[in-house]
């Protein structure tokens, strides 16, 4: 794919050049340098690494309280929010978007689900559709919805 520089811009160009050249190059060598860190970092923290003693399940059972594709009489979203029960406990996994839409505590209330069934809440990663919203990640702090139960006090 190829783009049309309007020669009304070369002027422009021509003269910012000497300045944009070499930044752009900096950026470039900074850019690879950054690239040849991060591989030695890894290939320092696999070197390090150590089998992950995991104990073994006699039971496992998920839930999906959040998904895009939904059965009759539930929400969908694009975030995902899982319970998880084993026989060692139960942990959460994401939130999909929580308080900031109401698929959420649809679900949950639909399923029966409330927050003092759960050891543990694990979030995947600090997007929006994974932590509770645009509010969490605005605070980098995650939500659950009140109607579901106090996270303190449950």
């Amino acid at each position: 794919m190829s783009y049309r520089i309007s020669p009304v811009w070369w002027p422009v160009i021509a003269l910012s050049s000497p300045v944009l050249l070499p930044m752009l190059f900096i950026k470039n060598g900074r850019y690879k340098k950054n690239i040849i860190k991060s591989h030695r970092i890894n290939n320092a923290r696999m070197e390090r690494a150590q089998p992950l003693e995991i104990p073994q399940l006699e039971s496992f059972e998920l839930t999906v309280l959040v998904e895009q594709k939904v059965d009759n009489g539930f929400w969908g979203a694009p975030g995902v929010s899982y319970l998880i029960k084993t026989n060692l406990g139960s942990l959460l996994f994401d939130l999909g978007f929580g308080p900031d839409n109401q698929v959420f505590t649809h679900n949950a209330k639909k399923l029966g689900f409330r927050v003092d069934q759960v050891d543990a809440l694990v979030i995947s990663h600090l997007h929006p559709d994974h932590m509770g919203g645009l509010k969490a990640a605005r605070k980098n702090k995650v939500t659950l919805p009140q109607e579901i139960g106090d996270a303190d006090h449950s």
